[in-house]
C-alpha cells in the first residue's frame, strides 16, 4: 500500500475562516473528515458488487470529538491524499452497526487522529479504523472489498450539530446505483 500527497492551490478551497485573534476562535466539538474525490470509481465497484444504493457524501472521518477543543490549535492538512489499493488484509468490507463500510489501513490518517487526541480531543472509538461508509442498505450477500485507490480531498473541519432527537447531525442520504454503472465504458 502506498500513499501519495498532491499539493493543491488553497484558493480553490472553501475553508473555514478562523478569527484573527486566536482567543476568539471557536472552542467547540469538532468533526474532521476528508471527502472521497474518485466517487465514480467507487460507484462502479459498488455496482459490480450488486449494491443498489450508495451514500451521496462519501468521506473518511478522521475525528469526531464531542469534547470541545480549540480549533485554532489545529491546522487542517490541505493536501490531496491518494491511498493506493491492495488485495491484502488491509482492505475489508465490514458492518459497523447498521453501516456497511470499506475499511482500509492508512497510517497517515491514524497518525492524524492520534495527534488530535493527544491535543485534547475525544473519540467514542478507542481504536481508529480508517473506513468509508458506502451504504446503510445491507446487500445481504458477500461483497468483495474495493481494491482500487481512494483519492481523498483536504481535511474539512465542521461543528458537530446535534439534532432535536439527540442524534449527531442529519440522516445520511443515499442514491440509487444503476446496474449499468458496472459496465466498463458506460457513461450515464
Amino acid at each position: 500500500m502506498g500513499v501519495r500527497y498532491h499539493p493543491i492551490q488553497s484558493s480553490k478551497l472553501e475553508a473555514r475562516t478562523v478569527a484573527e485573534n486566536p482567543l476568539e476562535a471557536p472552542v467547540a466539538p469538532l468533526y474532521i473528515s476528508r471527502p472521497v474525490l474518485n466517487v465514480d470509481e467507487v460507484m462502479r465497484w459498488a455496482a459490480s458488487q450488486g449494491l443498489q444504493t450508495m451514500l451521496l457524501d462519501l468521506h473518511v472521518t478522521i475525528l469526531f470529538s464531542k469534547q470541545p477543543v480549540m480549533w485554532w490549535a489545529f491546522t487542517p492538512d490541505l493536501r490531496i491524499l491518494r491511498v493506493t489499493g491492495s488485495t491484502g488484509d488491509d482492505r475489508k468490507w465490514e458492518k459497523f452497526g447498521t453501516a456497511c463500510v470499506q475499511r482500509f489501513d492508512c497510517p497517515e490518517l491514524t497518525t492524524r487522529q492520534r495527534m488530535w487526541l493527544n491535543a485534547g480531543a475525544s473519540s467514542d472509538f478507542p481504536d481508529y479504523k480508517a473506513h468509508v461508509t458506502i451504504t446503510y442498505n445491507d446487500p445481504q450477500k458477500a461483497v468483495e472489498p474495493y481494491t482500487g485507490a481512494f483519492v481523498l480531498g483536504p481535511e474539512i473541519f465542521k461543528d458537530i450539530v446535534t439534532s432535536p432527537d439527540g442524534s449527531d447531525g442529519p440522516p445520511a442520504r443515499e442514491m440509487l446505483i444503476s446496474p449499468g454503472y458496472a459496465t466498463p465504458g458506460w457513461n450515464p
